[in-house]
């Protein structure tokens, strides 16, 4: 059983999509191929994330990592997204990582496969991995 914030999400990803584009800046555009089909490849980032998680010190990996990758098909609907969320602070790492496939039915725009997911690391002695999988099939 999924809660409704998840069900949500499988039917009406435009809903999300738009605001997740709404809050973010378009880092790069370029054609691509997805599961073999020429595709448009769209790169978003947050465009309100703090300063301090953009900046890191000579040598070492920026403390956040935030971005989006966005396939469109020929007629410029979803085919598939992907998001990386990391952060890495003196103590604890977390890594968020989710996959949605697109299918149309009936005119509509909808969730056909999502993975998540989740690891963490703190002080380097508690570690955590949680993946989570849903598959949406239509009658």
């Amino acid at each position: 059983m999924i809660d409704e914030v998840d069900a949500q999400a499988l039917i009406d990803p435009a809903g999300w999509i738009g605001s997740l584009l709404n809050e973010s800046d378009l880092v790069d555009d370029q054609m691509a191929a997805w599961e073999g089909q020429a595709a448009r490849l769209l790169l978003i980032r947050p465009s309100d994330l703090p300063a301090e998680l953009e900046a890191s010190r000579e040598g070492e990996p920026k403390p956040a990592v935030v971005e989006a990758k966005i396939w469109l098909g020929a007629d410029g609907l979803p085919l598939a997204l992907e998001s990386t969320g990391e952060l890495r602070l003196p103590g604890l790492t977390t890594t968020q990582y989710q996959t949605f496939t697109f299918q149309q039915v009936g005119g509509r725009l909808l969730v056909a496969r999502s993975t998540e997911t989740a690891s963490g690391t703190a002080l380097a002695v508690l570690r955590g991995l949680d993946v989570k999988k849903m598959k949406v099939t239509v009658d």
